[in-house]
C-alpha cells in the first residue's frame, strides 16, 4: 500500500505489471483480494470494462483470478512511506492510525510527535515502519523522517 490522493489521503495498492515492469495504483482495490502488511504477492487480476461509467467514474474494474505466489517478509523487515499529517489520525484509547491500519510506536515521544502532526496536510515526513512478527500483531512505527 502507498500513500494516494483520490477524494481525499487514500492508501492504494501499489502495483507492478509483470513483464513491463509498468506501476499502477489501485485506488479501489481489486475484487477478491485482500492486502495484508508483511506480504509479497504475485497475483493474477482480470480486467473488466465498465459499461457506461459515470462522469467521475473508473472505465475498468478488477478481480482477482489466482494467487500465483504469496511469501511472508521477514519479522522487523522495515519500509517507508512518504506522508502528511493527514494521513495520521489520532485514535482515543488505542493510539495512533495509518487511515483505517492501526499501529504502535516505538516509543511513547514518537507517538506524541506524530499526534502533533496528526490531520496537519501541510506537514511533509517519513514514517519509517516494521513487519511485526504475526499477521494478527499491528505494524511498528520505528522512526519519524522530517521532510523540509
Amino acid at each position: 500500500m502507498v500513500p494516494c490522493h483520490g477524494l481525499g489521503p487514500w492508501l492504494c495498492i501499489d502495483a507492478k505489471e509483470v513483464g513491463s515492469g509498468e506501476r499502477q495504483l489501485f485506488y479501489e482495490g481489486i475484487s477478491g483480494f485482500s492486502f495484508q502488511w508483511g506480504v509479497a504477492q504475485t497475483i493474477d487480476v482480470r480486467v473488466h470494462d465498465v459499461a457506461n461509467p459515470p462522469a467521475d467514474g473508473a472505465s475498468k474494474r478488477y478481480s482477482l483470478e489466482r494467487t500465483v505466489k504469496r511469501n511472508r517478509l521477514p519479522e522487523g523487515s522495515r519500509f517507508q512511506l512518504a506522508l502528511t499529517g493527514d494521513f495520521i489520525w489520532p485514535d482515543r484509547g488505542s493510539g495512533i492510525s495509518l487511515l483505517s491500519t492501526k499501529f504502535v510506536c516505538a516509543t511513547q515521544e514518537l507517538c506524541g510527535e506524530l499526534a502533533r502532526l496528526a490531520g496537519d496536510s501541510t506537514r511533509r515526513f517519513t514514517l519509517e515502519f516494521s513487519y511485526p512478527s504475526s499477521y494478527d500483531k499491528p505494524l511498528v512505527a520505528e522512526r519519524l523522517i522530517s521532510t523540509p
